[in-house]
């Protein structure tokens, strides 16, 4: 059986975790954040510093009562059990104690509920060894990976000066400002060539609009005397149905019949007509559509033609331009390029260097779920019944609470003393 833990110890072990946890966690938070999330962190742990010390003063004052309760007690028969003889230890307990704690619940063995909880509190004690060893680990880590970021932005800074500089005396250059000049002249001028071009675009299709509503005057029209063919198309299909009748009717007699039978002359006659008329208009359409389309078409190619011929000269001119400046600004490219590999071994570094984040951030969001995992055990610590021996596992507690956490990120870490961090 485990040692028996002292009342006086047990009361000072909550408020000692709980400003372990305190520190573990401004410490994290000021090494990963800055310190104003530091001082955060300092202050969302103080309600839980305050509950675990009362927590844990109330258990030790409940397991001194217990413990004075045993050894008043005389050995006593079975029956003597939960009779008055446990009055006085009950009594003896605070009001929370006999409420809640393990010394107020008649039958529970003292010294099984130091041991259990012993043993809990042993997990206790590796965790926050656990989260300290994490902690500083994580405050090196973002040492070094500063040292790194610091090493790298001043080799990046030396080479992005030295290639200004260059730029800068490249760029005065009085060859290159003038053909600098050049070509912003013709580019002013393609651009009002290419504005004159768009704004008679424009008129001519405002013309092509008109001659398309011209159009669809006609196709009404036409859309009219169509009507007009199919319903006498209807008239003449209903009068043919009533000479058929009549014809059946009629054996002798067909009088009926031949009204019937002038009547579908007559709309014939009117039919021809019609079709005559949608020829007529079906020709003057395609006619108007020949001339405009003819019209348009021969317009705007000659003078979509033309103007394309004064912006190529212009690209023309301006790609010369462009040509002796580029071959002026040949041997600057070429320093640009060099440099720019030089500068990109120290910008790949940095980025590896600012790796470390995420890994700082997994190790604190390990950390976070131990505090949740301990947070929770405390709990139904709190709330267990010794006296049925329902205690929480403390077994899946301790693989939570010393589970290992996301790997440091490996590094090569060397002394410089003319790089402050800050």
């Amino acid at each position: 059986m485990a040692c028996a833990m002292p009342p006086r110890a047990i009361r000072w072990l909550g408020p000692l975790c709980a400003v372990l946890a305190a520190v573990a966690l401004a410490a994290v938070g000021t090494a990963a954040f800055g310190p104003v999330p530091g001082v955060a962190a300092i202050a969302a742990v103080g309600f839980a510093a305050t509950w675990a010390a009362s927590w844990a003063a109330s258990w030790g004052t409940g397991w001194a009562a217990a413990r004075a309760a045993a050894a008043a007690r005389p050995p006593a028969g079975p029956e003597a059990h939960g009779s008055q003889e446990t009055m006085p230890a009950a009594a003896a307990a605070p009001p929370e104690d006999r409420r809640d704690g393990p010394a107020g619940r008649d039958g529970a063995d003292p010294a099984e509920i130091q041991a259990t909880l012993a043993e809990h509190l042993a997990v206790y004690d590796r965790l926050f060894e656990r989260a300290a060893t994490d902690t500083a680990s994580v405050t090196v880590e973002t040492e070094a990976a500063a040292y790194d970021i610091m090493t790298s932005l001043r080799e990046v800074d030396g080479a992005m000066t030295e290639l200004l500089s260059f730029l800068d005396l490249s760029g005065s250059n009085a060859r290159v400002i003038e053909i600098v000049d050049q070509t912003d002249q013709q580019l002013t001028t393609n651009r009002q060539l290419i504005g004159d071009f768009l704004v008679r675009r424009d008129q001519d299709m405002a013309e092509c609009r008109q001659r398309l509503d011209e159009l669809d005057v006609a196709t009404a029209q036409l859309t009219r005397a169509t009507d007009g063919v199919q319903s006498i198309a209807r008239q003449t299909n209903l009068l043919a149905l009533n000479a058929t009748i009549e014809a059946a009717r009629a054996e002798a007699a067909g009088a009926g019949f031949a009204v019937v039978a002038r009547e579908v002359k007559e709309l014939s006659s009117a039919s021809a007509d019609t079709a005559t008329r949608i020829a007529r208009d079906l020709a003057s359409l395609r006619e108007s559509i020949r001339e405009n389309f003819s019209t348009l078409v021969t317009d705007r190619v000659e003078d979509e033609r033309g103007e394309l011929m004064k912006i190529a000269a212009a690209i023309a001119s301006l790609t010369e331009n462009m040509e002796r400046l580029v071959a002026h600004q040949r041997d600057t490219l070429v320093k640009v390029q060099e440099e720019s590999a030089r500068i990109a071994q120290p910008i790949v570094r940095l980025i590896g260097s600012i790796q470390f984040q995420d890994v700082t951030r997994q190790r604190l969001q390990h950390l976070e779920g131990i505090f949740a995992a301990a947070r929770t055990h405390l709990q139904a610590l709190d709330l267990s019944n010794p006296l049925t021996k329902s205690w929480p596992d403390v077994k899946s507690f301790a693989d939570i609470a010393l589970s290992e956490g996301p790997s440091p990120p490996k590094r090569d870490v060397n002394a410089m003393n003319d790089i402050e961090l800050f």
